[in-house]
């Protein structure tokens, strides 16, 4: 044990004045007359020992209690290992990760949870010599945090931190601590963790810990933990079309203890406000709720649900951008023998812009402009029409077969083979009828009404039946799905995915001579929702924080294609070219976008798709680990050189340069002292 102020010491001396009033406080005797012995009855006896052995211990208690307060104001401490004394000698290594998540926007009782952190950074610093060597480690990347700095540069750059979206997980904090190049040599460092602890990020159980590295937490109490955010928003249907009623889902969440009432909800379209509603939500409850608008014309769109809740207000507003389309675009290749239904069922419906080619004058380069692909009952497959559609497939779009009952088996293995699919190379030429339908599919979609999990067709219901149909095989490597099958298990509609397309393929022909399909109610939901899936699908919104290369589809997208992203809202814009291109569709990389909000895609001045981008919602839920929860976790899994720090109203200076020097022992030194004296006034009040 050593102490800071041994001079102090000295006053051990004062040891001798209790002393010196025991030996010299003899008792003195006052005379006293009484004329009856019978007085003597009210004399409190006491034995000469009783009395001894009471003045003793008083005596001991008034000693021990003045050596403890003098060694108290002497400071005592134990001295950190020799060790740890040599590697202090030489210049400290210190990294210190201030958390500047979204979460830190939370108040405290010094403003924000950063600001805060940021003071306790600057003390923190200042306990250490100039001479130290500093690295600041944030959420974000910044070229700084690749190496140490003075102290002076070190305090420049942390009065430059700012709230960034990106959480990154503790562990990967440690380990790139540990993992830094000291070009081979073994340097011990230390590592400050300031932050709110907040669970997402705070990941204790998969710490692993380096006996060169000491860490140092230092918890930052919020004032509150409540939040109420959106995390999600969907459409009801997949195609989106004008003047129809549209219906957008979007899930909310009530991370607090307490219920919210009448929370507003906005949705805003174009900075114009569409739709208004409100919600209530009891404590953590989690609710999907339904805004419902209407767009007069088709084209593009920015929107974007809005709430209002405080004090984090970063996940207040979840962005998300659509296309209504004016038409989709369908292409029927027929042949000789082919049924009109096919023309008759997309030319009738406005939401469809079809056309008709025959087998023999097909137009190789109109392929690109349509959704939808129909190879309608042909007999002709020339090896130019089959490559093209090859390359059509690979284009996110929709091809469907119906076969000729007549196509010869050389023809049939050519398609089979091109598409990979199932060879049918027999005939079942006995009456069939559909007895079963994957009613759950999207092909199906609300056509029929699901009563709990599974649809069972009435016995009695009338159904299409066919005189002939091919059988096609089964193979595990075809990626296939029956959608469709006849009452013998065959199947009459089967789906491949091929990429990003969908290949269709019926095993009957459509003309009234074979069946009655195309007269069925069953034809139109069939044929209606196979053209939606062909309908190029651009995705709502994407998260910040994630590798986003994301998939443009114009149809000028070609190799080195330019183009240019820039924000709806600020001057923010940047030039890509395509990474890939394949067809109408183009990879960009879109990682230098950092800000939530709407964003136009560009080429040559025209805007063809708009892009969302949303704040990671993992920063919304603001409950952090409790100091009590954060001690059982290190010794659960038995981490060690770990220190949670709390400073209170100390000077955090001041605690760490105590930390550096060993145990600290004046507090203990002077509650002994304290107990002591309360320990003497306890004999001289009640041991008489």
């Amino acid at each position: 044990m050593s102490f800071y102020h041994p001079e102090l010491l000295y006053g051990l001396f004062a040891i001798a004045i209790p002393i010196i009033i025991h030996l010299f406080n003899f008792k003195r005797f006052k005379k006293v007359y009484f004329t009856n012995v019978r007085f003597l009855r009210n004399v409190q006896q006491q034995s000469k020992r009783h009395s001894q052995w009471r003045h003793l211990l008083v005596l001991i208690m008034r000693i021990l209690a003045i050596a403890f307060l003098v060694l108290a104001f002497a400071r005592p401490y134990i001295p950190i290992s020799k060790q740890k004394k040599q590697s202090l000698a030489a210049a400290n290594y210190v990294s210190l990760f201030l958390d500047n998540s979204f979460s830190m926007q939370a108040e405290s009782a010094e403003g924000n949870l950063l600001e805060e952190g940021r003071k306790k950074a600057r003390e923190i610093v200042l306990a250490y010599n100039p001479s130290d060597n500093f690295r600041l480690l944030l959420n974000n990347q910044i070229p700084e945090s690749n190496r140490f700095l003075n102290r002076d540069e070190f305090l420049d750059l942390l009065d430059e931190v700012q709230i960034e979206p990106t959480s990154v997980a503790f562990s990967k904090i440690i380990n790139r601590v540990s993992n830094f190049d000291f070009n081979q040599k073994q340097i011990e460092q230390e590592l400050y963790i300031i932050s709110d602890f907040q669970q997402s990020q705070a990941d204790i159980d998969n710490w692993n810990m380096d006996s060169s590295l000491q860490i140092n937490l230092l918890p930052l109490i919020s004032a509150g933990q409540n939040n109420i955010f959106i995390d999600s928003c969907w459409f009801d249907t997949p195609v989106l079309q004008k003047n129809t009623r549209l219906k957008l889902y979007y899930r909310i969440k009530n991370l607090s203890d307490q219920d919210m009432e009448k929370t507003p909800v906005s949705l805003i379209i174009n900075e114009k406000q569409k739709a208004l509603g409100s919600v209530d939500l009891k404590a953590f409850e989690e609710r999907t709720e339904e805004l419902i608008f209407r767009m007069d014309t088709a084209g593009i769109y920015h929107g974007r649900i809005e709430i209002r809740d405080f004090p984090v207000t970063y996940d207040d507003q979840f962005f998300f951008g659509f296309t209504i389309s004016n038409q989709i675009n369908v292409l029927s290749i027929r042949g000789a023998s082919s049924s009109d239904a096919i023309r008759h069922f997309y030319s009738g419906d406005s939401l469809f812009h079809f056309e008709e080619q025959n087998e023999n004058r097909v137009d190789y380069s109109s392929f690109s402009k349509f959704n939808l692909i129909i190879l309608n009952e042909l007999d002709i497959l020339s090896s130019g029409l089959l490559l093209e559609l090859s390359k059509y497939t690979k284009q996110s779009r929709t091809l469907v077969i119906i076969p000729s009952m007549d196509l010869s088996r050389e023809k049939i293995i050519k398609l089979s083979k091109t598409f990979a699919l199932d060879a049918f190379l027999n005939q079942d030429t006995s009456k069939s009828q559909i007895s079963w339908m994957d009613v759950e599919s999207k092909e199906f979609n609300d056509v029929f009404d699901l009563e709990g999990d599974k649809f069972h067709l009435p016995d009695n219901m009338d159904l299409p039946f066919f005189r002939k149909h091919w059988l096609p095989q089964n193979s595990n490597r075809s990626q296939s799905i029956d959608l469709v099958k006849f009452n013998d298990g065959s199947s009459f509609l089967r789906k491949y995915s091929r990429d990003k397309s969908l290949i269709y393929l019926f095993t009957a022909a459509f003309d009234d001579a074979n069946g009655n399909i195309t007269a069925h109610a069953l034809f139109v939901p069939i044929m209606y929702n196979m053209a939606l899936q062909g309908q190029h699908k651009s995705v709502l919104f994407y998260n910040l924080g994630q590798e986003n290369l994301i998939e443009i589809h114009s149809p000028s997208a070609g190799e080195n294609q330019i183009f240019k992203i820039s924000s709806v809202k600020s001057d923010f814009e940047y030039i890509t070219t395509n990474i890939r291109a394949n067809g109408n569709f183009a990879l960009i990389d879109a990682n230098t976008i950092s800000e939530a909000g709407n964003y136009r895609v560009e080429v040559l001045e025209k805007e063809f798709q708009s892009l969302a981008f949303n704040y990671p919602r993992n920063e919304s839920d603001l409950h952090s680990w409790t100091l009590d929860e954060m001690e059982q976790k290190i010794s659960r899994n038995k981490l060690k050189n770990i220190n949670i720090i709390q400073s209170n109203n100390a000077s955090l200076t001041a605690v760490i340069k105590d930390l550096h020097k060993g145990v600290q022992l004046w507090k203990l030194f002077l509650s002994l002292a304290l107990l002591f004296l309360i320990i003497e006034l306890f004999l001289l009040r009640f041991m008489k």
